[in-house]
């Protein structure tokens, strides 16, 4: 069998098994098609948003109703119409070989025809979700998919898609590009889904950024991380965390609910659900250009992946825990953290902690005699007001002033982390070094 004949026989599959279900859904009474209701946003800033419903009409696969349950359980039982070809794997062998963390359906012992058949699965479950109706088929989208499983076999590599929704940035155009890594501006629809809450008329076909118990939280923008590796190779997950914590060291506050979404292209998806990321919990909206963008990822890949899969070393403890003061709500809770990653940078015993962090800080930022005074007061009064408030002595300190401290030690700390990052970690040599020049 030439390729192009392979290619037909696929197409040619995925046509009889919505026939298939055709037959199953008439013999048991489900609609060739269901209308779900979604949300359009028409107005969108910041502040506000106002969206209006609108009826879409989908295939039952497409849509979590009883429809679909009944279907699905019906194929479950009719495995054989479940179960996809051998051609793919005939044609091509152990290139269907494929890393995947999921399980999957069929195991017949061999991992590449069993990867195949996975394969041809979930693209006939695509398929099925993606056409207005089961009597309906569409041979440009059947093409399509088919072409995109072709791709996948055929190659060497695969991307790992991580996308969020956040705010908090303003971009200078509708999309920038650069090195794998888009932000972009949300769609209508995308930013309706948002808001909806998605039950009971939820669809997987609308927003791709719409978490399962979403709030609102004023999201604008797609941030979308692209990771290329070897198909056969577990991929890198730690770079959306890496390009949000680089944000983050640079002063920008990406918000939102933080609800990331995984998957892979070219092909069927071999990776689903997400994770939940922690956003800035306050912050200001800030101008966003095509050079800060690649700031961002020049510093996202200095960030070690043992940042985000467990901290043991100084360098990673002190950038977890700038993170995790970002997301703190309260300016105690990310005044204590903030000093926290001011301490694994800067100390290394237990003699004189507040001057030695105060002098190492102020000496290692800048070079001005004036400004290192300053820096020196600040340093240690942070130092001073942490330890206060770990120790519950810190007594009536105004809420503005903590609010103001914890602004300080956020500046601070991203100025300190993002000079390691680009110059080298300093070692205590080094921070003893500079007391003495």
């Amino acid at each position: 069998m030439t390729r192009d004949e392979l290619r037909r026989a696929l197409i040619d599959w995925l046509e009889a098994q919505r026939l298939r279900y055709l037959t199953i859904a008439n013999a048991k009474g489900i609609p060739t098609k269901v209308t779900v209701k979604e949300f359009l946003a028409t107005v969108q800033d910041e502040a506000r948003t106002e969206s209006h419903q609108v009826d879409r009409s989908v295939s039952p696969f497409a849509d979590f109703s009883d429809a679909y349950f009944d279907l699905a359980i019906e194929t479950t039982r009719r495995r054989d119409d479940f179960t996809p070809p051998d051609i793919l794997y005939e044609h091509y062998g152990n290139r269907c070989l494929v890393w995947s963390g999921a399980g999957i359906s069929f195991f017949s012992g061999n991992a590449a025809r069993d990867r195949a058949a996975e394969f041809l699965r979930l693209t006939s479950i695509k398929y099925l979700q993606q056409i207005p109706a089961l009597d309906v088929g569409s041979p440009g989208l059947a093409e399509g998919l088919i072409d995109n499983l072709l791709e996948l076999v055929e190659g060497t590599r695969i991307r790992l898609v991580q996308s969020v929704a956040i705010a908090g940035l303003r971009l200078s155009g509708p999309a920038l590009n650069h090195g794998g890594v888009t932000v972009r501006e949300l769609t209508g629809e995308e930013v309706g889904g948002l808001v909806q809450v998605r039950q009971p008329d939820w669809s997987p076909r609308r927003s791709p950024f719409a978490p399962y118990f979403p709030e609102f939280h004023s999201e604008r923008c797609a941030l979308i991380v692209r990771t290329e590796h070897v198909k056969t190779e577990q991929p890198r997950s730690s770079r959306l965390g890496a390009i949000l914590l680089s944000l983050q060291l640079l002063g920008f506050d990406p918000r939102g609910s933080g609800e990331a979404a995984s998957e892979t292209e070219p092909g069927p998806s071999i990776a689903g659900g997400g994770s939940r990321l922690r956003l800035s919990a306050t912050g200001e909206i800030r101008d966003f250009s095509s050079d800060d963008l690649r700031d961002v990822i020049q510093l996202a890949a200095l960030i070690p992946d043992e940042v985000f899969s467990g901290p043991k070393s100084r360098p990673t403890i002190a950038l977890h825990r700038f993170g995790v003061a970002v997301g703190e709500k309260f300016p105690a809770d990310a005044l204590i953290d903030f000093v926290t990653a001011l301490e694994a940078l800067l100390l290394t015993g237990r003699n004189e902690l507040s001057y030695r962090l105060a002098l190492y800080g102020a000496k290692y930022l800048s070079t001005d005699p004036g400004e290192r005074q300053r820096l020196f007061a600040d340093l240690r009064e942070l130092y001073d007001v942490r330890s206060d408030l770990v120790h519950g002595t810190i007594g009536g300190l105004a809420d503005p002033k903590l609010e103001a401290l914890r602004r300080t030690a956020r500046e601070l700390a991203g100025r300190l982390l993002v000079k390691a990052l680009r110059d080298g970690w300093p070692s205590a040599k080094q921070l003893d070094a500079l007391t003495i020049a």
